[in-house]
């Protein structure tokens, strides 16, 4: 192939995506990458060392949704396919995927504490299970769009930049909200074994000495950040 050639090919204007329409389709992508990373991220942090629940229980979860994800991806992806509306193959499922995801993922972190162990993995099973599914119905019809929005194979290459580019930017401010948290809220009404984990992972993210907790009668100072 000459790589001249393949360096100066001119995308027909009926085949380039909008500016707009990019930035539409990057900020699904980073919605997408939202949904995917932060169960995976906060579920030890909050259901084992916050509420106490068994770490194995939380665990053997997050393994059954991946199996459960080997299952309904390629299921989704023939569904999506084979349908036809009027709002085209994708946008229903992208629609009522991202509604459905949204819902399901605010149930899980309504898991209260105190429940017995099998409560609490039958519960946060069936509510892991519902925002998987979701988020298959939203995020694989997402993704094939992304490459039907153009004939174009360099134009298609660009829509792929921008979802990468979006999952990345999603990567960088995942634990931001935390670093707000420990320059702005100095101290907390309970010792939070949650809080000391991030703290220090904050910490020696940014090469600096891990935090130390220090016992304020009845509130936790942050020392050291």
């Amino acid at each position: 192939m000459n790589l001249k050639t393949s360096t100066n090919h001119s995308i027909d204007p009926k085949d380039k995506v909008s500016f707009i329409k990019k930035v539409l389709y990057g900020c699904g992508s980073f919605a997408d990458m939202t949904f995917q990373w932060t169960l995976v991220a906060f579920a030890l942090a909050i259901f084992n060392m916050e509420l106490g629940y068994s770490a194995v229980l939380v665990g053997s979860v997050l393994a059954i949704t991946r199996l459960w994800d080997a299952v309904t991806d390629p299921l989704m992806g023939s569904i999506s396919d084979n349908f036809r509306s009027k709002f085209g193959r994708r946008r229903p499922f992208i629609g009522i995927g991202a509604v459905c995801s949204g819902i399901f993922f605010i149930a899980i972190w309504f898991i209260p504490a105190g429940m017995t162990d099998t409560s609490f993995f039958i519960i946060f099973l069936i509510l892991s299970l519902l925002f998987y599914t979701s988020y298959t119905v939203f995020t694989v019809p997402l993704l094939a769009l992304g490459y039907e929005m153009s004939a174009d194979i360099h134009e298609r290459t660009n829509m792929m930049n921008v979802r990468v580019f979006a999952n990345s930017l999603n990567g960088i401010f995942m634990f931001f909200w935390w670093n707000l948290r420990t320059r702005f809220c100095k101290s907390d009404k309970s010792s939070l074994p949650m809080d000391k984990y991030y703290a220090n992972w904050w910490s020696i993210s940014n090469k600096r000495k891990p935090t130390r907790l220090v016992q304020c009668r009845s509130n936790v100072c942050w020392n050291g950040i």
